[in-house]
């Protein structure tokens, strides 16, 4: 069992804060309720002690909140940051990538055409080669 506890919360820990946040709350609540009406007093006070706890729940369950929308804040604003720190590491890998083809590009036509041209000088020797051959062999 405990295995599966740890494996279940090690893939999401944020519902594992979550289930903690409502446990201890719900784990207080049924506490100041159980506190409140097994301690001896008179209905006035019980009343009084009941609204307090009330008014205590609401202000903590307030801050909780505001505590979370500003981890929520803070949690999108760093995925945000994260993510546009990936995007330009990424149009930089394209960009290097594209610059790398073009000159590749580039290389590849200069030496095809290089290749093309000496080939073309090749056979104008070759031709002279022959012409002279030719004359050589007529005489």
């Amino acid at each position: 069992m405990g295995d599966n506890f740890m494996a279940r919360h090690e893939k999401d820990p944020h519902e594992f804060v979550e289930g903690i946040i409502i446990g201890s709350l719900i784990g207080g609540i049924i506490g100041a309720a159980a506190g409140l009406f097994l301690a001896p007093k008179s209905g006035e006070e019980l009343r009084q002690d009941v609204s307090d706890a009330c008014s205590e729940l609401c202000d903590s369950t307030h801050d909780l909140a505001d505590d979370l929308t500003k981890k929520g804040k803070c949690y999108a604003k760093s995925a945000r940051n994260q993510s546009k720190k990936w995007i330009s590491g990424v149009k930089n890998i394209v960009s290097d990538l594209t610059e790398s083809a073009h000159e590749t590009g580039h290389e590849v036509i200069d030496r095809a055409t290089d290749f093309k041209n000496d080939r073309i000088d090749d056979a104008i020797e070759l031709a002279a080669l022959g012409v002279q051959l030719w004359k050589k062999f007529r005489k």
